[in-house]
């Protein structure tokens, strides 16, 4: 069986093919509050299941230049949202 991994990920992105001259910065989403699914819940008279990623997850999400740099638990996903101007 292969080994459980953690990684270091590197992205590389080309700013002005978003629209952006710039990235100002990036926001892991995974785990994120999510108001509107608060809200749908809450109207529908539902709990949302507590995600607990015990020894998965995203850590040290950021940017250098145009660049993207997380830290990935072994078998983990990333949502990211880059943001520009």
């Amino acid at each position: 069986a292969p080994e459980h991994l953690d990684q270091n990920v590197t992205v590389e992105f080309n700013p002005a093919q978003f629209g952006f001259k710039r990235f100002t910065s990036a926001v892991e989403m995974l785990t994120a509050d999510d108001p509107g699914y608060q809200r749908l819940y809450a109207e529908k008279n539902r709990a949302r299941m507590p995600i607990k990623l015990g020894d998965f997850g995203v850590s040290d999400c950021r940017l250098d230049g145009n660049r993207l740099m997380l830290k990935l638990k072994f078998h983990s996903v990333a949502i990211v949202r880059l943001i520009g101007e």
